[in-house]
């Protein structure tokens, strides 16, 4: 699987199909700005992920989740290719902005180090929650099966 940010779309290949996402895209520009807010806060408050406001967090995960549905047949893919689908995207994005942010570069690793240690989990969750069907909830309550 590979992500790469071009001048102006975002390329996703995998299991020998590529997809192109243009970057003036709704769902990529709304991502863009949910990283541009969180990589503020995370800025005023020295890269502390801890001390940075989480709902900012999880709105550049949602968001992710938004540019994932754009590609064709994201629903048969594999739980594990979405998260990476997603994940990769909101690293190489942040990268992006990430250099061209004049801050140290120890930073900069900071705000790396908090996306591979607290972004990909969540991602991972929200893939699970959200996209997933759950069967466990009609074995629990067999009156909401469809007829």
């Amino acid at each position: 699987m590979c992500v790469e940010i071009l001048d102006n779309l975002v390329r996703i290949s995998f299991e020998n199909q590529t997809h192109e996402l243009p970057l003036d895209s709704p769902n990529i520009l709304k991502l863009l700005e949910k990283i541009n807010n969180l990589l503020s806060s995370l800025r005023e408050n020295n890269f502390d992920w801890k001390a940075n406001n989480n709902l900012l967090v999880f709105e550049t995960v949602s968001a992710s989740l938004s540019v994932l549905k754009m590609i064709k047949k994201y629903k048969r893919l594999s739980m594990e290719n979405k998260k990476n689908i997603c994940f990769q995207i909101v690293e190489k994005l942040i990268e992006e902005e990430i250099k061209t942010l004049e801050v140290s570069p120890e930073m900069k690793l900071l705000a790396q180090n908090g996306v591979d240690t607290i972004i990909e989990p969540l991602i991972e969750l929200s893939i699970i929650t959200v996209l997933q069907p759950s069967h466990n909830i009609l074995k629990l309550c067999p009156c909401l099966k469809t007829k």
